[in-house]
């Protein structure tokens, strides 16, 4: 039978939750936010698609540079930075420039996918969460 989790190990399953339910938002605040942008800025549909390839973009580089990242300093300096980043992006979103708001979405983009490895590693492995220094 497993081992329950108990005290600061619940307190670190339940802030992994809500980091997964910050980038959920994070990956989909884009579409409902683009009409705002397109009066906010005026910008053609070619202007308006950046946000989607600059998203996509930097969550890829954020896939390639998750597992050097994590070997280097760990799970937990990765999901800090990881999560730092995306609440960035989401605070400067609404940037006063069209090149502003889409480096917002860089930062998030790029934290989403170095951020989402870490939690996922630790709740499919017991035995990586109860390692965990808590």
């Amino acid at each position: 039978m497993p081992e329950r989790t108990t005290g600061s190990k619940t307190g670190l399953l339940a802030i992994l939750f809500v980091g997964f339910i910050l980038s959920g938002i994070a990956t989909t605040i884009v579409g409902p936010m683009l009409p705002v942008f397109i009066r906010k800025w005026s910008l053609d549909d070619g202007q308006a698609g950046l946000f989607s390839s600059v998203q996509f973009l930097s969550a890829l580089v954020g896939t390639l540079v998750s597992g050097a990242w994590m070997a280097w300093r760990g799970y937990r300096p990765s999901l800090v930075a990881g999560y730092a980043l995306i609440g960035y992006g989401l605070a400067t979103l609404n940037a006063s420039t069209h090149v502003n708001a889409l480096a917002a979405t860089a930062a998030f983009g790029l934290a989403m996918d170095s951020s989402h490895p870490e939690p996922t590693c630790t709740l499919r492995r017991p035995e990586a969460l109860a390692a965990l220094p808590c």
